[in-house]
Formats: C-alpha cells, sequence, structure tokens
C-alpha cells in the first residue's frame, strides 16, 4: 500500500476515544511547554498521545507501523510549531505585557534602567523557563531567557532591556 492509502485509513478510521486522546495529550504538551514548573503535563500528555496511538492500532485495519509513525510525526510536528510560536513570543516580550497596564509598564522601564546602572548582575528568584522573577542588585523582577533554562538559585546576568521587558542569560 502506499502512504497515502495508510493515510486515508488512519484518519478514516478514527473512533471519538482516539481524537479525544491525541487533542488531549496536544493540549497537555503545550501546556508543559508554557508552564514547565510541573513536568505532570508533560508526563499526562505524553500518556495521552501513546494512548490514542494504541488506540487506533488496536482497530486492526492498515499497517499499525505506518499509523504510528504517522500520529507520533503528527504530534511531534505540532509540539514543535508551538514552541516555535513560544519562543517568539518570548523573545518579543508578548508573554510579559497586560494589556492596558501602562503603569505598570512605566514601573518596570524605571526598574530596568535601574539595573543597567547596577551592572546587571543578581540571583533567579523562580526557575526561568523562559520566564520567571530575579532578584537584580536588590530589584526583584520579572525576567526572560531567550528559552534557555536556568534553575531557581544560578546567577544571571542582565544581557537587554527593550520595551520594559528584561533579558537574562546564565551568568557564567
Amino acid at each position: 500500500m502506499s502512504f497515502f492509502n495508510e493515510l486515508e485509513i488512519l484518519f478514516t478510521g478514527m473512533t471519538l476515544p482516539v481524537v479525544l486522546a491525541l487533542v488531549l495529550g496536544y493540549i497537555f504538551l503545550v501546556v508543559e511547554l508554557f508552564k514547565t514548573g510541573l513536568k505532570i503535563f508533560g508526563v499526562v500528555g505524553a500518556a495521552l498521545v501513546a494512548l490514542g496511538a494504541g488506540l487506533r492500532v488496536a482497530e486492526g485495519d492498515g499497517n499499525p507501523f505506518a499509523q504510528i509513525f504517522t500520529l507520533l510525526f503528527i504530534e511531534t510536528l505540532a509540539v514543535f510549531v508551538a514552541f516555535t510560536v513560544l519562543i517568539l513570543t518570548v523573545k518579543k516580550g508578548w508573554l510579559l505585557h497586560t494589556p492596558g497596564s501602562e503603569s505598570v509598564d512605566e514601573q518596570t522601564e524605571d526598574k530596568s534602567e535601574q539595573i543597567v546602572r547596577q551592572g546587571g548582575i543578581g540571583v533567579a528568584l523562580t526557575d526561568i523557563s523562559p520566564s520567571g522573577r530575579a532578584n537584580v542588585g536588590g530589584i526583584v523582577v520579572d525576567v526572560t531567557s531567550d528559552g534557555f533554562y536556568i534553575k531557581r538559585g544560578e546567577g544571571i546576568r542582565v544581557v537587554k532591556t527593550e520595551n520594559g521587558v528584561i533579558g537574562v542569560e546564565r551568568a557564567e
């Protein structure tokens, strides 16, 4: 059978439990990307994706290896797209911006100017993945990294301040 025949068999034979398991698994994996501290969402999401693939293969029609590979490929591609969106939103500062909070933004800009004057070295107060809180020169601020995970208690260095968003990296 050709790949497209297998693809047709895969999608026409999906039942509601299979679709629910795959979609909920994807949602849980994306939640884990945006909020990485708990790990439970990633574990449950991966288990739901595996359950969905197993339920689909249990139907018995088509090539089970091609079906599992195709389902996992589609889920992986979808999670990669979500991760790319996450990285782009962090770099633009959209995750920390709350519409209608201009006074908070002005306070953040004042803090960021003060941090730059003081050298920009500090300690992560929370896990920064990709956003979190840090103490920089005695000032507690919200910070973001360029997608890199920084553990609570690690040293950080301010690398940029842009539109009230303070970008940091792990201090070496």
